[in-house]
């Protein structure tokens, strides 16, 4: 009678003592593994982590590595609360780890609409400078973007990243371990007041975006006004071919003028961001 794997199998993890091992090896995995896929989803969405450009790979590979080194210093913590029973379907499973990826990119949002209300200031220099007709594509959003909002972006990046005060990858990671302590593996995140939060968010978001821009939108409405009451008094003169390179030199000069001075508005409005989030996710 031939002999199958199980039979080769199960007397060995009987009698050498590896059967006792089994289960709680699977439930390290298991809490290795909800671990992982928490960290995961930061570098979905997440600025820096989550950008396009970085391989796909090269962001598994982070993930997997940031797991690695935080779990030992997390097991201790997590077997001494209530340790989740490991699934007994893949169904089950696949809910867990939606749920556990849902905390991760929900902090990414909420970080990712700051940023875009930079772009959005930039987008609204382009529209009054004209400079909006030369559009570049922007890998992030699989789309195109303005000369000076890919700039304001990538100003407002590399702010949150290497601003002293901010230090915005540390933060974010910082947020993402305070919840397994908040929220507890396994578990899933109670989205009671997540409307007002992102409502919070968005409307950061766009004070910063209005903040950042009024300079500019200030300026250009009176070359407006001033520009219509020349071509109103002297229509000799081409307002339309006058305007153009007036508007772009004017921008510019206030782009300029401003620049310092957004670097503290950002950095405000992004720790008022992350600090609404810290509330919402940790306590």
């Amino acid at each position: 009678m031939p002999t199958t794997v199980d039979q080769l199998v199960n007397p060995f993890l009987v009698d050498s003592g590896f059967g006792a091992l089994l289960p709680v090896a699977m439930q390290q995995f298991y809490l290795f593994l909800l671990v992982l896929v928490r960290i995961s989803g930061l570098m979905i969405i997440g600025p820096y982590f989550g950008h396009t450009s970085i391989p796909q790979n090269v962001r598994a590979l982070l993930a997997l590595v940031i797991s690695c080194l935080i779990f030992p210093s997390l097991y201790s913590d997590l077997i001494s609360r209530t340790v989740p029973v490991v699934p007994s379907t893949i169904f089950d499973l696949g809910w867990v780890i939606a749920a556990e990826l849902l905390i991760g990119i929900f902090l990414s949002f909420g970080v990712m609409l700051i940023l875009m209300g930079v772009q959005m200031a930039g987008d609204m220099f382009d529209q009054q400078a004209g400079t909006a007709m030369g559009e570049i594509f922007n890998p992030l959003f699989n789309g195109t973007a303005a000369p000076v909002g890919q700039l304001m972006y990538m100003m407002a990046t590399a702010v949150f990243l290497v601003a002293v005060p901010m230090h915005g990858q540390l933060q974010m990671l910082s947020i993402t371990l305070q919840t397994f302590t908040s929220i507890p593996l396994g578990q899933v995140l109670q989205l009671e007041g997540a409307s007002e939060v992102l409502l919070l968010l968005v409307q950061n978001s766009v004070t910063l975006s209005l903040q950042l821009a009024a300079p500019m939108l200030a300026a250009m409405s009176l070359v407006s006004l001033t520009l219509g009451f020349l071509g109103y008094t002297v229509p000799q003169i081409n307002v339309l071919v006058m305007g153009f390179p007036i508007r772009a030199t004017l921008a510019f000069f206030i782009l300029i003028m401003t620049a310092t001075g957004m670097t503290s508005t950002m950095l405000a409005s992004m720790n008022d961001s992350l600090e609404i989030l810290r509330g919402f996710l940790v306590s």
